[in-house]
């Protein structure tokens, strides 16, 4: 068994199977720094096929920042979620993070100015979902073809480029546009 996580291999991350469980079952061991966790366990097989059956761990804790690798970058399980921009009568445009099949999340720094600079990426504030903290909106007006162009950066991650994450020129004032689905959590 080999677990990997998004950003550092196993070896970095301090996971192992021993398969020191007893018939075919493995035992993983992993070295965690004192703290609170919760481990969700996840399969799905039904009841009567649970032995054998693939899953996915997850470990968690409130006591890490979010990007912590010891808490699997500590993403709360809703936290996918997608960039929504809209244009203001005056000009800005205003971004935000849209959790999938929940709240939009307004950060204090959300909006482009009307005039902004070209080929820069600018930041949001924090993205705070839970009281987690998964990264940050970029934004950034193309130096070529003047199109605004959104990513996200989650925690202690390297910078998603959705598919779908150019903000049309000539939107209409007020209507939300959205990103592709965006999985800061990996």
């Amino acid at each position: 068994m080999i677990l990997v996580s998004p950003t550092r291999s196993s070896a970095d991350k301090g996971w192992r199977d021993d398969n020191g469980g007893q018939d075919t079952n493995s035992r993983l061991t992993l070295d965690l720094a004192p703290a609170r966790y919760t481990i969700t366990v996840t399969t799905t097989a039904l009841e009567d096929e649970i032995e054998g059956a693939p899953y996915t761990l997850r470990i968690r804790s409130p006591d890490f920042p979010a990007g912590n690798a010891d808490a699997n970058r500590n993403c709360p399980e809703d936290s996918a979620g997608r960039i929504v921009a809209r244009r203001l009568d005056d000009g800005r445009t205003e971004f935000a993070w849209h959790v999938e099949d929940g709240d939009r999340v307004l950060p204090r720094r959300r909006y482009l100015p009307s005039n902004p600079p070209r080929g820069r990426w600018l930041n949001s504030s924090e993205i705070i979902v839970d009281g987690v903290n998964l990264g940050r909106i970029n934004v950034r007006v193309d130096a070529e073809t003047g199109r605004i162009e959104f990513a996200f950066t989650p925690t202690g991650g390297d910078r998603i480029l959705p598919p779908s994450r150019y903000f049309p020129s000539d939107a209409a004032p007020g209507r939300w546009l959205r990103s592709t689905l965006i999985e800061p959590g990996g």
